[in-house]
């Protein structure tokens, strides 16, 4: 869009986070043309803001469920990751599986973003981690190259980073991992990434591995049969979810704690399991020996995507609130 009109026009405030703004980015510009003002008032975590059409929009993506109070006064329509599921607040709109992707290239706007973004009435240069968060999006894959390939039906492929934090997740994580090692259906290829180079991994010593590039990892994670989905820091929505799903994975899930657009349903989107061992092996088994079984989640787990998930779908359905 080269000459914009004003219903066209989109007011980012800047600055924000270029690696959790990216996806909503993508999305807005496939609604407008987008135009860098000063930040009213800081932003939470993983947030960006906007005005469109005369209203106001909040994208809340934090791990943490917390709601932002000012925020949420000065929006017209507040979407929010990682919403309990018994939270209802007004304006509040739940947003599903997300993930990190690559918005801004080698000149592209990453740079017109740094060098002329109103980053406040001082003229903030930015900082380092501005600079560290174009940085990060770079290395990641664009929304395009999220596209679902045929997988090998007997293999599993999981490598997850170890946190330290949260050792319920690294216990399921490692549990599911293992069932898949000893499976006679399928091959295992996978492990735990340590969080740090002083990490121990405590327990988890035989699955200690090395960590992938995003183009391999997301090239293994293409050819696996199946991938695991938990919760991941602070509880919240594992930002992979939103990769298995552009992907169109068989995905073998924990039940999502969180509301959603609209629900991944067992034995349709996804394949929800207890965390026990019986139920993870059963899984497996079942997506590996049923083909059309796995063929069924995976194309529905597209549709989820494309119909709700997707950076177009879902500033669409932020748009359509208001």
């Amino acid at each position: 869009m080269n000459r914009a009109t004003d219903s066209a026009r989109i007011r980012l405030f800047a600055p924000f986070d270029p690696r959790y703004a990216g996806y909503w980015i993508e999305g807005l510009r496939h609604v407008g043309t987008i135009e860098l003002h000063p930040l009213p008032a800081r932003l939470p975590p993983s947030t960006i803001a906007f005005e469109f059409g005369g209203k106001k929009f909040v994208i809340d993506a934090w791990d943490k469920d917390i709601v932002n109070e000012h925020w949420l006064q000065w929006s017209d329509v507040y979407g929010k990751v990682n919403l309990p599921l018994d939270t209802k607040i007004d304006k509040v709109v739940p947003i599903g599986p997300w993930t990190i992707i690559k918005a801004w290239g080698i000149g592209s706007m990453a740079w017109t973003f740094m060098q002329r973004a109103s980053w406040g009435e001082s003229k903030r240069r930015p900082h380092c981690a501005d600079a560290r968060g174009f940085l990060v999006q770079y290395k990641r894959l664009p929304s395009n190259k999220l596209a679902p390939a045929p997988a090998s039906p007997t293999y599993i492929f999981a490598l997850h980073r170890h946190w330290p934090s949260v050792p319920e997740v690294n216990e399921l994580r490692a549990r599911f991992m293992r069932v898949a090692r000893c499976s006679a259906k399928v091959t295992f290829e996978g492990g735990f990434c340590p969080c740090d180079r002083s990490d121990p991994m405590t327990g988890y010593s035989d699955l200690r591995r090395s960590r992938l590039s995003q183009r391999k990892w997301m090239q293994l994670t293409t050819r696996s049969a199946a991938v695991l989905n938990t919760t991941g820091v602070y509880g919240s929505l594992d930002v992979k979810l939103g990769e298995y799903l552009a992907l169109g994975k068989a995905i073998i899930s924990t039940p999502v704690p969180f509301q959603l657009p609209t629900s991944l349903e067992h034995g349709t989107h996804i394949h929800v399991i207890d965390g026990s061992e019986e139920s993870m092996k059963e899984a497996i088994e079942r997506i590996a020996c049923e083909p059309a079984y796995r063929l069924h989640l995976e194309a529905n787990a597209r549709a989820y995507f494309d119909k709700f998930s997707s950076p177009r779908a879902i500033i669409q359905c932020l748009v359509s609130q208001a």
